[in-house]
Formats: C-alpha cells, structure tokens, sequence
C-alpha cells in the first residue's frame, strides 16, 4: 500500500548574530553599518535554459549546457507580478513568458496547490480563487515535474543526467541551475578578519551578502587548497557570479532579526539589509552608537522560506513533523480568522492554575489533530518552579513513521 503524499512549507531556523557598528551613527537614524568580517571575489555557477524529459526518466536535453555543472540545484521555477481582486481565479500578470498550465501557483493571497489552468496573453486562469486581492505581488509558478531538491549528477554535451526521475513528461520547458558552491581566490580577501577567515576558522555561519546571494543565506561548509576557497552556501545562487564582490558577516543578518544595541529601542526589527547597510525603519536611533559598539541580531525563527519553489517544502514524515511545530507555536487569539483555534498558552497554561495532566491533554488534543499523525505515547509534561515554564517529550506515531518532541513550551524539536 503506497503512502499518501503530504507537503509543508519549511520554516527558518533560529539564529543569533554579534557584529559591531561600522561607523558612528547619528541620533534619530533610521539605518546603520555593521562591519563585514570579510569580502572577497566571487565565483559561482548558474543557468537558464530549455531543457526536455520523457517521465521517469533522469535524462534531460537542455538547449545549452553552459554554466551546467555537477552538484547544482535544478528547478522549474518562474517568477512575475501578479494582480486579482478577491476570490478571482484570473490573475493579470506582468509577463506570462515562460508559464505553462500545470504549474504550481504560490505567493500572497494564492490557496496552496493552486494551478494554472489556462493562459491568455497575461490573463491566467488558476483553479482556485484568490483568498485576497493582490496588487503586483510577487508570484512564483513552479512546474511540478521535477522533483525537489533535484541536483544534477553529470554533463555530457547537452545531455544532463538528474539525481531524481522526473515525475512526467516535459517538452522545453524554462529550467534553471544553481550552483550551491562558489570559490574565492584568498587574494582578493580584505576586511579585519580576513587572515582568520583564511585559515577557516568559525567561516562556518557566517551570513553571506551580496548580488545573486539569497537573503539569510549562510556559508554551510569551508573548505581551502592552495589558492582557492571554496564555500558551501545553504542556499544556491540567484545567478551567475563572476568575480563578483561578496561580504561575510558574523553568522546570519536578515530581515526580521530583533536589534540590540544601546540606541535602538528594544523589540525593534531589521527591515532591510543591503550588503552591510542595516535598515530599521521606521524606527530610528534614540542617542548615537560610536563606531565599534557591540551589536546584536536575534531571530526566533519559524518564517516561512520562498524563494526556491517546491525545494522549500518538506515532504512525509519531516512535512508532518513541521505541521505539529505550525500547531503547537499558533498561539490562541493570535490567528484574527479564527480566535479560538490555537495552543492556549497564555489562557491555560502559563500564569493560570493548572496541573501536568491538564497541559498534557491540550498538548495531546494540539498534536493530534495534525495530519498523519495516528497516535501519541510516552507525552510527559514538566513544570520548573524557579522560571515557572512547562517542558514535555513524547513520541508521535504517523503513517511514515515515529517522531519524538522534546523542548520547553512554546518551542519544539522534532527528532525523525
């Protein structure tokens, strides 16, 4: 008996960053710089082309191989503007150049698994209804058939042979490669941690920055011979780098990350980061920040990632593992649709009588309306007087298999 087929979206881990203020900033600054431990000249794969599949197949003709190297990732994503007035299944496009019905629809106010029906000039037909009305948001339309986290295995002449058969026929369809590594000659490396970041020490982390470079993405792996560095990115390239100016900062700046800083209100967000150049509006300083001051970049996590397509969804027993983390962090009251829905945490658990027993049952009833999942055991709830917060651990056993949860309230972490 196959399994049944079950996508989420992932969301992004938690990350903490310490730099320090580039230079002296003013009282009522609504951005700042932070120093770059280290830029450099970089290079790295990426291309677009045509390619063609029968289904089942991992052998694709591509119209030029160039740029196409092993280890890249390969999707069928397309990206334009979108615009629909509420609950319309026909959205104005800014270029239909490159859809193709079937596709998978994803952006603001789009249902999940929307898809193209039909396309006239730049009016597409999707299949269901917008939940909002859109004005040129961004929309991403993804061609299914290939799969996610497809990598290319071999190039020989046109021919590019995929770690994953695709799952149906396609004939000249838009596909693009990217690479997830680039390399740096230790030459063109400056900035005050440059001979540090030389011998490899703590490159691992470090927020990369830069054109084609993927908002949050991280250096994952380092690696040196003779001349040349090599860095593993956790996300591949947007497009083709060539000795393109990169900065390497602490470990994860983006957008969303709450600043601390004397001078900056506390709670206050990142709105933007451009290379080195850290916006908070519309927030601004209170006092001036000298140049040196420590500064700090924390992120909860639990955003959704885009940008990639289909390769930002789990799938299985990781999707199932992510929606259990989606229901246990939705807080009651926080979702203005639904006001009810949600773990109570703040009606039921913390700052109001209640025993073990009572958080297991709202624990147990939260999890098991996940989908997939069949069964709970061994859930035990603790609570620490001193910081008066719950933890708990149990196994949650789902048609793919078991997961285990172990982490204080509201957090969680899933073992698969």
């Amino acid at each position: 008996m196959s399994l049944p087929v079950f996508t989420y979206r992932q969301l992004s881990s938690p990350s903490t960053l310490t730099t320090t203020i580039a230079s002296n900033v003013a009282s009522g600054a609504s951005s700042f710089t932070v120093a770059a431990a280290v830029s450099g000249s970089a290079t790295a794969n990426y291309a677009s082309t045509y390619g063609t599949v029968l289904a089942g197949s991992t052998t694709m003709t591509v119209s030029s191989s160039s740029n196409i190297a092993a280890g890249q990732l390969v999707t069928s994503v397309v990206s334009t503007t979108g615009t629909a007035s509420l609950g319309s299944s026909v959205i104005a496009v800014g270029s239909a150049s490159n859809l193709l019905t079937g596709q998978i629809v994803s952006g603001h106010g789009i249902q999940s698994t929307t898809q193209v029906v039909s396309i006239s000039g730049t009016n597409v037909t999707v299949s269901l209804p917008t939940t909002s009305a859109i004005s040129s948001e961004n929309l991403t339309f993804t061609n299914p058939a290939i799969q996610p986290n497809t990598l290319v295995v071999s190039v020989a002449g046109d021919t590019v042979t995929l770690s994953q058969p695709v799952i149906s026929a396609v004939g000249g369809i838009y596909v693009t490669f990217a690479a997830y590594t680039m390399t740096i000659p230790a030459s063109s490396l400056s900035g005050p941690q440059a001979a540090v970041f030389e011998a490899g020490t703590a490159v691992v982390g470090m927020s990369v920055n830069g054109a084609g470079i993927a908002t949050g993405t991280i250096a994952a792996a380092f690696s040196i011979s003779g001349s040349t560095i090599t860095i593993t990115l956790s996300q591949p390239v947007a497009e083709l780098l060539s000795s393109s100016t990169v900065t390497f900062i602490g470990n994860g700046l983006t957008q969303g990350q709450i600043v601390s800083v004397p001078g900056i209100p506390s709670g206050t967000p990142v709105a933007s980061v451009s290379g080195t150049v850290v916006s908070i509006a519309p927030f601004t300083t209170t006092t001036t920040i000298s140049s040196g001051t420590s500064v700090t970049f924390t992120s909860a996590g639990g955003d959704p990632l885009r940008g990639q397509g289909l390769s930002n969804f789990l799938s299985g027993i990781n999707a199932v593992a992510q929606a259990i983390q989606t229901r246990l962090l939705l807080l009651q009251g926080e979702w203005f649709l639904n006001l009810q829905t949600g773990t109570p945490l703040f009606q039921s658990i913390l700052g109001v009588p209640n025993t073990n027993d009572g958080v297991a049952l709202i624990l147990r009833q939260r999890i098991l309306g996940t989908p997939y999942v069949t069964g709970l055991s061994n859930l035990v709830v603790t609570y620490a007087g001193a910081n008066r917060s719950y933890s708990f651990s149990c196994d949650v056993q789902t048609v793919y298999g078991t997961i285990t949860l172990n982490q204080p309230l509201p957090g969680i972490q899933a073992t698969v």
